[in-house]
């Protein structure tokens, strides 16, 4: 895999969100993120194509290629210090984007940064069609990651709450990682940042050896939650809703 990504050196964050390495201490969280959207996309997608995408904060947009079979268009919209995109937009400001001109609005770990989220999905609403669909990923419980800031985490009634009073009804929710293996989690990314990172080329053998151990752990915990369990305690809600034909 590209030398494991040049030795563990991790290149490109797009690609290592797609297609983490074993060694990644989120290597199980994200392959079950991934995992959670291509179910949406067998689901909902398949067979259709020709569709207008919109990456609302797309940051290094890791999930578009899942998206290439059924896109005619895939717009990238951030903010402006992300200078890789289609559309810039400053925080709470409305996007260059016609009224009713996107059949699907992504939004990844996008969210719990968000300080106005009934403005966000507002704005989601205006620009999808009669018929449009919106996916979302973000946290039902996650350490603290300002980008730039950090502002709240869900739990599932709470998400279909907020994403429905805001003119979409709900229509699938995929809970990603059981609170079970949280704890393993934390304690791998603690030991790799405080203890083998700072110590360069050896950590980087060690991580290869050590963090597949914690993934093995937090798999057998997350595969031991019932799924009515996991449903209101997650890490990660991957979630479809479907544009109400009221408005707001």
């Amino acid at each position: 895999m590209n030398s494991l990504r040049r030795y563990v050196g991790y290149s490109d964050p797009g690609l290592d969100r797609l297609c983490p390495l074993i060694s990644d201490p989120n290597y199980y969280v994200l392959k079950s993120v991934k995992k959670a959207i291509l179910r949406f996309t067998e689901r909902y997608l398949n067979g259709r194509e020709g569709l207008t995408f919109l990456d609302y904060g797309c940051g290094d947009a890791p999930y578009e290629t899942l998206f290439g079979p059924y896109a005619a268009h895939y717009l990238k919209a951030d903010l402006k210090d992300n200078i890789n995109v289609h559309i810039s937009f400053e925080s709470g400001e409305k996007l260059s984007v016609n009224d009713e001109s996107c059949d699907i609005v992504l939004s990844f770990s996008v969210l719990e940064h968000v300080q106005d989220v009934d403005g966000y999905l507002k704005e989601a609403y205006r620009i999808l069609g009669p018929e449009g669909e919106l996916i979302v990923t973000t946290h039902g419980t996650w350490q603290y990651h300002p980008h730039p800031l950090d502002l709240r985490r869900w739990t599932s009634s709470g998400l279909k709450y907020e994403i429905e009073k805001n003119g979409f009804q709900v229509v699938d929710m995929i809970p990603c990682v059981s609170h079970f293996a949280y704890g393993t989690l934390m304690r791998c990314k603690w030991i790799v940042d405080k203890y083998i990172n700072p110590i360069g080329r050896p950590g980087k053998i060690l991580k290869i050896l050590i963090v597949p151990v914690y993934q093995l752990k937090i798999y057998i915990e997350d595969m031991l939650t019932e799924e009515k369990y996991k449903m209101h305690n997650s890490l990660i809600y991957v979630l479809y809703a479907k544009k109400s034909t009221y408005n707001v």
